[in-house]
């Protein structure tokens, strides 16, 4: 299983009929780690939330699209700092100037 940091970066997820691979890029790191997990209910709970990322290369803009936190995941400002600067972190990865959400 992969460990994630609050400043690790989700790069992205594959979802397949009996698995779920996620890549993450980890704070500092130039290659990033994937791991699978099974697409059990007990291990999709563990998931936090979901978004559709989309790079818009003309305006350097990454638009976040369809941001839903899982039922059982509070909302919180240590939560919101957290994803703020894991998606700051993502745009910059992929050469996004800004990052929006939609």
């Amino acid at each position: 299983m992969i460990s994630v940091s609050h400043d690790s970066t989700l790069l992205g997820l594959d979802a397949h009929k009996l698995t779920i691979s996620a890549a993450v890029l980890p704070s500092g790191a130039d290659v990033p780690v994937v791991d699978k997990i099974s697409s059990d209910p007990d291990a999709v709970r563990r998931l936090v939330g979901r978004f559709d990322p989309k790079l818009d290369r003309q305006s350097g803009t990454l638009q976040i699209r369809g941001l839903c936190w899982e039922p059982t995941v509070r909302d919180s400002r240590p939560r919101a700092r957290a994803f703020e600067t894991a998606i700051a972190r993502l745009g910059k990865t992929l050469g996004a100037e800004t990052w929006s959400i939609e």
